[in-house]
């Protein structure tokens, strides 16, 4: 069996590859990378088949040729996330004849599952398979610092601002982005040793602030104390459904309440995470498993 490895090839957000990394872990061997834009147009050699797991954010260009990942590919769904705007997409009859051949399909956030059973397709939340990374990364000394990744500004100043009361306390601030313009241009190899960075910068980390979700859920499994502050007007955003299934399982506030004291997360001994998110991390990891 031939196995590929779906990614973004155009992505410019570390975190996209980091699930891509995640995926990577349970397939035997990578024989084709395959980019999501192009996964309905994907050929193999000789037409031969292609077992792939599919995740993430696939985009859907609804003016071009239907998306349904080619002939050539044997796919399973887990972590899936498809927006509100692909409804009616979804709704139509060849979409639906599809996934019900791969039926269930795991889900990471609520509005994918909801579009898929109310279309009579067997969907449930899954979670999502950055939640699966082991802590295989070796600390190489004392967690001594507190790592601000995407932040709002208004946090940053903050937490600059209270340097002082860490110092005092042996920790350091460090800041960290998951944008990385370079990122469509580098070879895979190259790619993973970025993630691969980021996240041994995680889990060496005493703690971490991040507006990332894919930056938080790769820390629960890591180990690191983590918290998610978002501003309050992303709650209308589109892309806060993808956070909403997670508000149980990784802590989460908003920026004002950071600002007020009321987020209850203490930088200097950040308590442990819940660990809520195995239930989830240990059916992935069984279902890719098996």
């Amino acid at each position: 069996m031939k196995y590929g490895l779906c990614y973004h090839k155009q992505t410019m957000n570390i975190g996209d590859d980091i699930w891509a990394v995640a995926t990577s872990a349970f397939l035997p061997h990578i024989d084709y990378l395959i980019d999501y834009s192009e996964i309905a147009k994907f050929h193999s050699n000789d037409g031969e088949a292609v077992a792939t797991i599919i995740s993430g954010v696939p985009i859907i260009d609804t003016n071009k040729i239907p998306w349904i990942p080619s002939a050539d590919i044997i796919p399973y769904f887990t972590s899936t996330c498809f927006h509100r705007q692909y409804t009616e997409y979804l709704n139509s009859d060849f979409m639906k004849n599809y996934f019900r051949m791969y039926q269930p399909i795991g889900s990471r956030d609520k509005n994918t599952v909801d579009i898929m059973n109310n279309s009579t397709i067997d969907a449930y939340f899954s979670g999502c398979v950055t939640m699966t990374m082991r802590n295989s990364i070796k600390c190489e000394q004392e967690r001594k610092q507190v790592i601000l990744v995407d932040v709002p500004l208004d946090i940053m100043k903050n937490i600059w601002a209270y340097k002082p009361v860490l110092r005092q306390n042996g920790l350091s601030v460090k800041i960290h982005s998951h944008y990385n313009k370079d990122i469509p241009n580098m070879t895979w190899n190259e790619r993973t040793k970025l993630c691969e960075d980021s996240l041994k910068l995680y889990a060496n980390a005493h703690c971490v602030i991040t507006s990332r979700l894919h930056v938080a859920l790769p820390c629960l499994a890591l180990g690191t104390p983590v918290l998610i502050v978002k501003p309050r007007w992303d709650v209308g955003d589109v892309n806060h459904s993808r956070f909403i299934p997670f508000n149980s399982l990784v802590r989460f506030c908003f920026v004002d309440e950071f600002l007020e004291g009321k987020s209850e997360f203490n930088m200097i001994n950040p308590t442990p995470n819940s660990d809520k998110f195995t239930v989830y991390r240990d059916k992935i990891t069984s279902d890719l498993t098996n």
